[in-house]
């Protein structure tokens, strides 16, 4: 399993940065956790991006 820590700013501006860290993971066959207990700021456009990730992982067949 790999365990990645999301960052503490989720904003708009820091989207590209989240992308970056997600897209090396997007076809990883070991399930993928994602840790947000850092989260403290978080716009719509990181959530999209996570919700993005983890419905491509899914529809993938991928955890």
């Amino acid at each position: 399993m790999t365990q990645l820590s999301l960052q503490p700013d989720l904003g708009i501006e820091h989207v590209a940065e989240l992308q970056a860290t997600l897209l090396p993971h997007l076809e990883d066959d070991a399930p993928v956790q994602l840790a947000g207990d850092q989260v403290r700021r978080v716009h719509a456009a990181g959530l999209q991006l996570l919700h993005a990730f983890v419905r491509d992982r899914a529809a993938a067949g991928r955890s």
